[in-house]
């Protein structure tokens, strides 16, 4: 099929064309609108795990290794960091999160612990 021929049969279905455009965008714009908003985030730790090649303990510094990546994972996810989170980007300031607070707790307590306390929520 030659190039002028597309453009003749586009021409001749141009209202088709049109429709199936304005459709698209119409139902892209709605689903944008009305679909929730729904962020999720990951990350990756890479820890460098070389035993000791003066002691040669090479068991117990796995032993040690693992109790100390445990700790530092239950340090990320503690309710104290997740409250320094939300002071540090500033999330009790948002004018949607606060009217959230004041629905779900009547604004009785501390929206900072109120926001903490989603973090840990799927």
């Amino acid at each position: 099929m030659k190039f002028d021929q597309i453009l003749l049969a586009l021409r001749a279905r141009w209202r088709i064309a049109f429709f199936v455009l304005v459709g698209t965008v119409a139902a892209a714009v709605l689903f944008s609108l009305f679909w929730p908003k729904q962020y999720t985030a990951t990350a990756s730790v890479v820890v460098d795990a070389k035993s000791d090649p003066v002691t040669g303990a090479g068991g117990m510094a796995e032993l040690a290794l693992e109790a100390y990546v445990t700790t530092q994972a239950d340090v990320i996810s503690s309710e104290r960091v997740a409250q320094r989170v939300v002071k540090a980007v500033k999330l009790d300031q948002v004018p949607d999160l606060q009217e959230k607070w004041r629905k779900a707790t009547d604004g009785v307590g501390d929206i900072t612990i109120w926001l903490a306390g989603l973090f840990g929520q799927p």
